[in-house]
This record gives C-alpha cells, structure tokens and sequence, in this order.
C-alpha cells in the first residue's frame, strides 16, 4: 500500500513550530551560558581578592600602585599582583577576555609596559590602587593605601568587571554589565558577589577607542555610579581618601 506523505501545508506548519520553539529555547540558553561563564569569572574575582590581600601581607600592609615606573619599564597592578595568581587568564573575564589589551594601554605610555599580560578583563578601583608618591607617570603625589584605612573593606570594591574610560575621563573606570546585566566584582575584604547593574544613556569612550553606554551600578553604596572607583566612608559617602 502506497503511504501517504506530508502536504506542504503541514510541513510548514512543522518548520512555524520549530521556528517558535527555537525564538523561545535560545534566550534561555544563551542565558545559561551566560550564567556559567559568570561562575567562572566570579571564581577569578575571589583569586584576585585573595592575591591583593596576599601582596598587601608583603607589603606591610599596603596596596599596590595602579602603575608606576621600574628601572626602564611600567609596571602596573595587574603586574603586581600577578606573582600571587601564577596565571594571566585569572585577569580575563571569560565572556570577554581581551576587553582591555595592553596595546591600547602601551599607547599611553612614554616607556614601554612590563610583559606576561596581553589583554584583561577586569578593572581595579583606582582609590585603592593609587598613584603613589611622586608618581612621574600620573604626576601625582598621593600615598599608597593600607587596609587599616578603610572604614569598610566588606563594602568597597577593589576590582570588577569593567574597563579603561579614555574620554571624556581619562582613566575612569567604569564596570560592564556583560553578565545578564550585572556584573563580578572582589572586596577589600576577600570575598566577591555580582552586582546588578543596568545599562544607561550616558556614554564614554573605552580605551579601544569605542563608544560605549555607561551601566550604572544598583543596590550597592555605589548605587547610581557607572564606575569603580572609591572608599566607603564613616557618613556613607564615597571618598578616594586624598
């Protein structure tokens, strides 16, 4: 006996079902995605946490500057505290690895960067990691922080994820949302959380040279900010200390 085949009818009401299932499974999938690659960035957040206050136990309790002259080359935080991660991709978000690369940074500097690092995903809170004394990079003459100065380190960020502002604030650093709008982030006293945050109208230029909307930052003593950047004070405000 002869079978009888799909009409064409049916066969693109089939195609119209598969082609709604798939509008509808994809988000969540992607968001599934999204959520791993977040686990996996929150676990570099807390390394970094555990690196900075492992250099802070070497260094009499003090932080490291955000970038300094040694010998005939630029050394910066990221540098500093690499000998207590062992591995750059520690440094690199992983659902955007290369969001800042040295190059862009080298662009910048009269003399050229320390090496072992290409690109990274993260940004430190410029408060924390500060200029340093005479610093003839920044020209500025601020004193490194120690960790007895800070009111509440279970409150201030010492790094995210985020990025180098270029314009119109030269060295903002402002966070990203990339992990379904919010983003990772370690405190001054060890530990990491993600942080919700919600794209803005507001935009900057990246140290890339792209144009980009600011995520300002909910739910935190941060909240209403697009950067990382400050101390948690005694009165609620947000000082960088100087």
């Amino acid at each position: 006996m002869r079978q009888k085949g799909f009409t064409l009818i049916e066969l693109l009401v089939v195609i119209a079902i598969i082609a709604i299932l798939a509008a509808i499974l994809f988000p969540v999938f992607a968001r599934a995605r999204e959520k791993a690659r977040s686990a996996s960035c929150m676990s570099n957040m807390k390394q970094a946490a555990l690196a900075a206050d492992m250099y802070c136990s070497d260094a009499d309790e003090c932080y490291p500057m955000n970038l300094y002259t040694q010998g005939t080359i630029v050394v910066t935080f990221y540098h500093a505290l690499m000998p207590y991660m062992k591995n750059a991709q520690m440094l690199q978000c992983p659902s955007e690895k290369d969001r800042v690369r040295m190059t862009e940074l080298q662009a910048l500097m009269p003399i050229p960067l320390a090496g072992g690092i290409t690109a990274v995903g993260y940004n430190g809170n410029y408060a924390i990691f500060e200029d340093g004394p005479n610093n003839v990079l920044t020209s500025a003459n601020h004193a490194v922080v120690n960790q007895a100065e800070l009111p509440f380190p279970a409150e201030t960020f010492i790094m995210g994820d985020g990025e180098i502002e270029l314009s119109p604030n030269l060295f903002n650093s402002p966070v990203v949302g990339i992990h379904n709008e919010g983003f990772n982030a370690a405190f001054c006293d060890g530990h990491a959380k993600f942080v919700k945050a919600v794209k803005d109208s507001y935009q900057y230029v990246d140290l890339g040279g792209a144009a980009k909307n600011a995520y300002i930052i909910q739910g935190t003593r941060y909240a209403g900010r697009y950067e990382l950047w400050g101390v948690v004070m005694e009165d609620g405000r947000i000082n960088d200390l100087r």
